[in-house]
């Protein structure tokens, strides 16, 4: 089994990213084999530089430390699950 990632890059003052976050916070109940890390880029600003990050939030996707897949903006559950579950 594959493993994977999820880096959330976010700012607290941001209504989309606290969006992001509940639906992570979703997730987090439905897959257990997944790793979700929420990165605030005030506290990140060299991580968020380094991967990128050009607007938040920003949801990347790794699988075995790849990068696999890219959101921007608001992500549905949905679209997440099946991206997770494609390469398992």
């Amino acid at each position: 089994m594959k493993e994977l990632t999820l880096h959330i890059y976010v700012s607290p003052f941001c209504s989309t990213c606290k969006s992001v976050i509940s639906t992570i916070d979703l997730l987090k109940k439905i897959v257990k084999n997944v790793t979700f890390v929420i990165i605030n880029i005030h506290e990140n600003l060299e991580l968020a530089s380094e991967n990128r990050v050009a607007a938040i939030p920003t949801t990347i996707m790794y699988k075995d430390s790849i990068e696999t897949n890219r959101f921007v903006g608001i992500i549905q559950v949905k679209t997440i699950i099946e991206e997770l579950l494609s390469d398992i």
